[in-house]
């Protein structure tokens, strides 16, 4: 199934995007990683033919529409309905308002409306608010629906925002008290106003019990108040009336990864990926359960298939962590190094790195990305003390006690034994 949501999401990456240098360096690496990786999919890809949907969805979540559009000219010749609705989210990505009304006016005539909402947004930017607002009635008279707040906030329908249309239209009431009500918890839930969600989510499963969508948002925000247990309990319950959705499962499975019960998490994730095999989230989600069940190698090739897909840092910065956690320090390092070159300003990555280097003993290279992560986070005790460990192997016991000494000073305690051991005299080491 689509989700109209994820599309919205997607306009926003494109017309929200930072114009800095790093994020240009970055996404010229990300590009350039797409189209060298793209031709070893097959080699890759489960053991099945190309997920191209998980590939185009990918493409798209991460802005990228030139190269989703790129990818189905050399890939894909007689594309699936739901092939064709990514389609049309590419072109729609890039403005391409004709094309993007194509692509969906076939998914719409096969799939009984299913693109109804992406019709009316692209008649809206095509300035023809009588076809847009008419689309617009079918969406809203459907079960799945977007939320009135979300719509009338779509940057897509501002230009016909003030056509007589669009007032007719909303002339109607679309929306039930209850769905009000949900409204004004998700809201509160965005603004970071978790309890005053709560509040309100509490009153509504209370009155309508059967509100699925109610119990997966009171999920989300027991998350955010730090309390998985009460979330597992309102995921499952969501759940318990509506199994066949695929995100609900995803979120079950982060929360017991949470509650670090990662056997019950893989079955989840499992679960969630039987139901919908297009989420690169969930794929992501499936390499930490199996890194924390102890399952390196299949934590890799899970890790594997995402890279093949979106060589985008934080995958390959979960590989590196996938691969320290096996002990393959050399191949941790290589993985840290690109995340390194896509984003040069992250101390994450540094520390990663510097935290390798220590292992395999290359005490001058983690002296090195410990002290540049020092000139950003001055007061880290720990920074301190792992480049003091880094000087201590590269027998410069005096700086190496400066710095266990200033790990002290900022409560990193693990430093007394040290300054004990070898700081007395800062004699030179034999």
């Amino acid at each position: 199934m689509f989700y109209t949501a994820k599309i919205h999401q997607n306009k926003i990456s494109t017309t929200m995007r930072p114009n800095d240098k790093i994020y240009r360096v970055r996404r010229i690496n990300i590009m350039t990683g797409i189209i060298s990786m793209l031709f070893v999919i097959p080699f890759s890809l489960m053991s099945q033919e190309v997920n191209h949907l998980l590939i185009t969805r990918t493409l798209n979540s991460k802005g990228l529409a030139t190269e989703t559009l790129n990818y189905f000219v050399k890939n894909i010749e007689h594309p699936t309905l739901e092939l064709l609705f990514e389609k049309g989210n590419a072109y729609f990505l890039i403005a391409d308002y004709k094309n993007a009304a194509n692509c969906y006016y076939q998914v719409n005539q096969s799939n009984n409306q299913l693109a109804a909402y992406e019709l009316a947004r692209c008649y809206a930017q095509m300035n023809k608010p009588e076809l847009a607002c008419s689309y617009l009635t079918v969406h809203l008279k459907m079960k799945k629906r977007n939320m009135q707040s979300f719509i009338k906030s779509d940057d897509a329908f501002t230009g016909i925002s003030k056509s007589q249309e669009w007032i007719n239209l909303w002339n109607t009431d679309w929306y039930s008290k209850y769905d009000l009500m949900y409204e004004d918890a998700w809201y509160e839930y965005k603004l970071g106003n978790n309890q005053e969600a709560l509040t309100i989510l509490n009153k509504l499963t209370d009155i309508r019990k059967s509100m699925v969508q109610a119990n997966k948002l009171k999920a989300l925000v027991y998350e955010k108040l730090d309390e998985p247990q009460n979330a597992l309990i309102s995921i499952n319950l969501a759940l318990a009336r509506d199994p066949e959705i695929a995100e609900y499962h995803y979120i079950k499975s982060r929360l017991e990864l949470t509650l670090e019960k990662p056997k019950k998490a893989l079955n989840s994730i499992d679960d969630a990926l039987h139901l919908d095999s297009t989420q690169i989230d969930y794929y992501l989600l499936k390499a930490k359960a199996n890194l924390s069940a102890g399952k390196q190698q299949q934590a890799i090739a899970d890790v594997g298939l995402l890279i093949s897909i979106m060589p985008d840092a934080p995958t390959l910065f979960l590989s590196g962590e996938i691969y320290a956690e096996a002990g393959e320090w050399q191949l941790a390092i290589k993985a840290f190094n690109k995340c390194i070159a896509m984003e040069p300003y992250n101390p994450v990555y540094f520390i990663a790195r510097g935290d390798a280097y220590l292992k395999t003993e290359v005490f001058n290279f983690a002296e090195k990305d410990f002290s540049f992560v020092l000139d950003f986070e001055p007061n880290s005790g720990e920074l301190y003390f792992k480049r003091a460990i880094a000087r201590l192997g590269m027998k410069n016991r005096e700086d190496a006690c400066s710095d266990f000494n200033k790990a002290y000073n900022l409560n990193y305690v693990a430093a007394d034994e040290y300054i004990k051991n070898y700081c007395r005299n800062y004699s030179k080491m034999d």
